[in-house]
């Protein structure tokens, strides 16, 4: 994969999720997670200190560096004596030490305070000492301001303010009640709190506290809609081995990890923060994803994307390839448009920008069944080709690698509304796939055949079939005529021929099962033990016992192995078999044609096509309907009883709704799109697209380019690309600026997005008002 790799760099500003720990002192939030420094046994647990400071620090950061903790935050009680030491401890390691201290206010509320990474030793001293606390030493005297008036001034001071274990003894929620819990609670500088698990877990009256159920508790500038606040976990971390401890981190996605950073995240938690999966939530989930995408040659040549696993949005002005970008990963991944209108644009698009001669490289990985990474390349007009992580040449095509990837073009999803047949390729994603269903086509198909006669020789049958097919009147009224001229005796044994040529091609469809069921089997073998091997049971008292597993296993695999040889040597024998049937078949075929033909030259003589009377036998025969859809939209307001109408019936844009909302469900796939607000309005991009998007991209990536600042703004991207050009598109060049590429977080990357995009200020003006910030 080099030559990809050597030409894409990972964006700086791109938001990522990053594993952190908070250290707390009576308990801690995981990927934010918490570090008891190494006084806190002796103090406050009664427990004897086992090593000095620096050898302590070097533990806990050689854990967190193991185990892919990217930040600590370390908050001993009233001091930050211990900070230094972990400092010196994370040099040379690509682990960020955010420093602070966790105090309790006056009323007794704990609260952890964070601050900028790079803040001195006696600046932080001052910000304790502001707060009332002169001791330097760990102690667990109270502060002398209240809880609110702490979370303002560590705000004033720069840093962020944390609600410590809320629920416990020490927490709000039991320090405080009445009109002053209900205070602290909405005070706008509380951004977030630390609770012990997932939100479900908590008493009720707390949770709907935080799910902002309760009006008197509920923020003016609530996180999500059915959550108040953003929540964290955490637990003591008193050794560098309770840092193993999954609850003792949580994810958060930060472009730059600073203490603004951390304020977006908890601004925005729905989109940035991610709990530990044993604390009750779902570690961020991998699918499989465009990596990387690089050009050589055309109007995009030098220019080299690396993609998010999320959102990502292309924005640009006229002209300046974006939908270049979208049209090359549908070239280089071998998709055809679907619409007509599509198809053209597409096509334009590879005569005149792109041009014969342009390599376009495309990156993917998949993480099922395991995680590969494949290089994807073409060069116009050449088909596209896969090679494996080592550059050797694969005999998969990309559809085989990413066989539920969607690419749709400007205006394309539109087009798509006016065919039933194509719209019923959207609902395939919601229809659990039945193994049997070729099977059972097959029997029915045999069964047709039983009855394909009389079907054909009655009456009413023919009526039935005349309201589904137009065209099936006239075809009966010229084969009537044949008949007439006597050709259905006379072609009788040729008429035959084709449904015994039907019947030899339903043969082979008894066998795909069978086959299916082998390559299944095969690509389950050999069995996986390694959780049972020697090293995994060594520290296990019952290994002896457990081994015996593995032999059950192992005793399993070789007799699947030879069930797989011997299912494997009956499916070539039944094959060759029908290889042998099918040869037969063939001679006997060829006597009847020649029998055929010599029919044929004897009525030109008449005028009469005997090749027609067949045609339209097989024809009428044959006939087998595709599946089609009617899809309904709910065009009722929110709390309305519903009001369906059928797509036909919607304007344009409400087509487009309907179709969109489709694509953006049920499915792990890629999606990409080029300006899907182009027949929409931006309220619904805003009330129905944004949050559809927000939710589905932890399990999905999306690519979109875009003109309106409503996606990428409000749908919080956690990649923005900016794109310019000089020049036309048949001679010119575009390029993506360094600075250009990041998160809403990037002050450039902002300014790029409030200049070139529709409605950029009004969208960050929205933002706002939502969070309050």
């Amino acid at each position: 994969m080099g030559v990809i790799r050597d030409a894409i760099s990972k964006p700086s500003a791109e938001m990522h999720y990053r594993t952190v720990h908070f250290g707390v002192q009576e308990s801690e939030w995981g990927q934010e997670g918490k570090n008891r420094p190494h006084r806190y046994g002796r103090i406050f647990r009664g427990q004897a200190s086992t090593c000095d400071a620096e050898s302590y620090a070097r533990a806990i950061v050689e854990k967190a560096a193991e185990l892919g903790i990217e930040v600590l935050a370390i908050t001993d009680h009233n001091s930050v004596s211990s900070v230094e030491a972990f400092r010196a401890a994370a040099e040379g390691k690509d682990i960020y030490i955010f420093p602070g201290f966790e105090l309790a206010s006056s009323e007794g509320v704990h609260v952890l305070c964070i601050y900028g990474h790079d803040t001195p030793n006696e600046v932080l001293n001052r910000y304790l000492g502001a707060l009332g606390i002169v001791e330097t030493r760990p102690s667990a005297g109270l502060a002398a301001q209240s809880f609110a008036e702490i979370l303002a001034k560590v705000r004033e001071q720069g840093g962020l303010a944390i609600a410590a274990h809320v629920t416990n003894e020490n927490g709000l929620f039991k320090v405080l009640s009445g009109q002053a819990r209900i205070r602290a609670w909405r005070d706008p500088n509380l951004l977030a709190v630390q609770i012990p698990g997932p939100i479900r877990d908590l008493p009720q009256e707390i949770r709907e506290i935080i799910e902002n159920r309760n009006p008197e508790y509920r923020r003016e500038h609530p996180a999500e809609e059915r959550q108040a606040i953003a929540v964290i976990n955490a637990k003591d971390v008193a050794t560098p081995a309770d840092l193993e401890d999954r609850p003792a981190t949580c994810w958060i996605k930060m472009s730059d990890v600073s203490v603004e950073g951390l304020r977006q995240a908890f601004l925005d938690p729905g989109s940035r923060i991610r709990l530990n999966p044993k604390a009750g939530d779902l570690e961020p989930e991998r699918h499989a994803e465009l990596v990387a995408l690089a050009w050589e040659g055309g109007f995009l040549d030098g220019v080299a994307i690396h993609f998010n696993p999320n959102l990502n949005v292309l924005v640009g002005g006229r002209g300046t390839g974006k939908s270049t970008v979208i049209e090359s990963i549908r070239t280089v991944l071998g998709l055809e448009p679907i619409g007509d209108d599509a198809r053209k644009a597409h096509e334009g698009i590879l005569r005149e920008v792109l041009r014969n001669g342009t390599k376009i490289s495309l990156l993917v990985r998949v993480h099922r069944p395991a995680v590969r990474e494949y290089r994807i390349e073409r060069t116009l007009p050449n088909p596209p080709l896969v090679r494996e992580e080592g550059g050797q040449i694969s005999d998969l095509t990309p559809v085989d690698i990413l066989p539920r990837v969607e690419v749709y073009g400007q205006h394309e999803i539109s087009e798509l509304t006016k065919s039933r047949e194509k719209l019923t390729r959207l609902l395939e994603r919601f229809v659990e796939r039945d193994a049997s269903l070729d099977r059972q086509k097959a029997s029915l198909r045999r069964e047709l055949e039983k009855n394909r006669r009389e079907l054909c020789d009655t009456r009413n049958d023919i009526h039935e079939l005349e309201e589904r097919l137009a065209s099936l009147p006239a075809l009966e009224e010229t084969l009537k005529r044949f008949q007439e001229a006597g050709l259905e005796e006379r072609l009788k044994e040729q008429s035959l021929l084709v449904r015994e040529e039907r019947v030899l091609d339903s043969v082979p469809e008894r066998l795909a099962p069978f086959r299916d069921a082998l390559d299944i089997l095969k690509g389950e073998l050999p069995i996986e033990r390694t959780f049972l091997s020697e090293g995994a049971l060594k520290d296990l008292p019952g290994k002896e016992i457990l081994s015996r597993a593995n032999e059950v296993l192992a005793e399993l695999e070789g007799e699947l192995l030879r069930v797989a040889c011997d299912l494997e040597e009956a499916l070539k024998r039944a094959e060759e078999g029908i290889a042998r049937v099918r040869s037969s078949w063939e001679a006997r075929k060829r006597q009847v044609q020649e029998q055929y033909e010599k029919i044929l030259r004897e009525l030109q003589k008449s005028s009469v096509d005997g090749d027609e009377f067949i045609r339209l036998r097989r024809e009428i025969e044959e006939l087998e309907l595709a599946p089609t859809t009617a899809i309904r939209l709910n065009t009722a307001p929110a709390g309305s009883p519903p009001v369906w109408q059928a797509l036909e019936n919607l304007s344009t844009g409400q087509k487009a709704t309907a179709v969109l909302l489709l694509l953006l469900l049920e499915s792990d796939a890629p999606l990409i799109v080029d300006q899907p607000e182009d027949d929409l309005d931006n309220q619904f991009i805003t009330e129905g697209i944004v949050p559809r998007i927000r939710k589905e991209k932890r399990k999905r990536q999306f690519i979109f380019s875009t003109h309106t600042a409503n996606i990428p703004v409000l749908g919080d991207a956690e990649l923005i690309l900016g794109l310019s050009a000089s020049g036309e598109a048949d001679g010119g060049r575009a390029r993506i600026a360094p600075e250009h590429m990041g998160s809403i977080d990037s002050p450039t990357v902002r300014a790029l997005v409030e200049e070139v995009l529709e409605g950029g200020r009004e969208a960050f003006e929205t933002r706002r008002r939502k969070y309050g910030f």
